[in-house]
Order: structure tokens, then sequence, then C-alpha cells
């Protein structure tokens, strides 16, 4: 009698376990999955990345928001901070994203797109970066909420993961407004490129 209770206890606990990881699916609350790539395969990832297009010819200054009506440098609520404002940035994507970047009005990134941007002190073209933000987008599934994308920070030299995964919550917040662009910021591009996309 009492292993029939037993395992009707542990029975219980497995049903109302699936129950809230069904619940935490079905609302969006479940934490992003984990990429199964070490620091290395990311640094891997990213190498050579100067070798890619170069979106911006020269590094593009990044101007801090502004209240609507006002005419200084007041803040802007919001929930976080862009870590790119009064800073310049120049902006590198591979191969497989180059054309939903470079010539797509609305893009549609597919998986193992990276998008490497390089965070500058000043506009100086051989300045070196103070660190690399980079998105990659994973496999369908991967993070539906974020559009698959992963957002990692590293180093300048790009040798050293900084953050990935939860810790850039930040990054996935601030993407959220570009939710019909695929989540992706061009504010890198001239106007010139921007008037030929199609």
């Amino acid at each position: 009698m009492k292993a029939r209770g037993v395992m009707a206890a542990c029975v219980t606990v497995v049903l109302l376990g699936m129950g809230v990881s069904g619940l935490a699916r079905l609302y969006g609350t479940q934490e992003q999955p984990a990429p199964k790539d070490t620091e290395a395969d990311a640094v891997k990832l990213i190498s050579g990345y100067r070798q890619w297009t170069k979106a911006n010819d020269e590094p593009k200054y990044v101007v801090p928001r502004v209240a609507p009506g006002s005419s200084g440098p007041l803040p802007v609520p919001q929930k976080t901070a862009d870590p790119h404002e009064g800073k310049f940035l120049t902006v590198y994507v591979n191969e497989t994203g180059r054309e939903q970047f470079m010539a797509k009005k609305i893009p549609r990134f597919t998986e193992g797109t990276v998008i490497v941007g390089e965070k500058l002190p000043s506009r100086e073209t051989n300045a070196a970066p103070e660190l690399l933000t980079v998105m990659v987008k994973r496999a369908a599934g991967f993070d539906p909420q974020n559009k698959d994308w992963e957002y990692l920070v590293f180093d300048g030299p790009g040798k050293k993961v900084a953050a990935r995964g939860k810790q850039n919550e930040s990054c996935a917040e601030c993407h959220e407004v570009q939710q019909p662009l695929d989540n992706v910021f061009r504010r890198c591009l001239n106007l010139e490129v921007l008037n030929q996309m199609r």
C-alpha cells in the first residue's frame, strides 16, 4: 500500500512539472536555451570579421536619445540604457546576412547570420574597439520571443566573451522595438544604401 502511495505522489509531481513547463512555454517565460558552443567556438565564429561586408565606411556616431520637444540632451525614459549612445559604431555582417542587411527594406535573416558592431571611442578608422557587440541568428526555436537571435558581448580584440545569454537581456529588450525588421537596427547605413533598398 505504501508503494502505491509513493508511486501516486511521483506521478503527481511529474504531471505538475509537465504542466508548469507547458505554461512556461505557452507564456514565453522559459529561460533562453544555452547554445551548445563553447567560448572558443564563439570566438571562432567572429574571427576574421573585418573581412566581412563593412556596413558603414566611417564610424557612425550614435546620438544620445533626447526627450521629444527638448533641445538638450535630456535622457528619454527607457527600460534599458543603450550601450552604444555617445560612442562611434562600425558594423560588419557575414555573407549569410549580407543581402538582407544591405539590400532589403524588410529583412528576414536566416540561421547563421552574424552581425558584429565595434564600439569605438572616436571616429578614427584605426581606433581599437572598446568592445564588440554581436548578434547570431540561431536555429528556429532557439528563442522565438527574440526572433532566435543570441546576443553576445566580446572584449575589444574579440578574444574573450564578456557576456551572453541571460546576461544580455538588455540587448534583447532594446532590439525588441525593431521587431518588424527582424530585431535588427541598421542606423549605421548611409542614405544612399537605404534609398536603394528593395
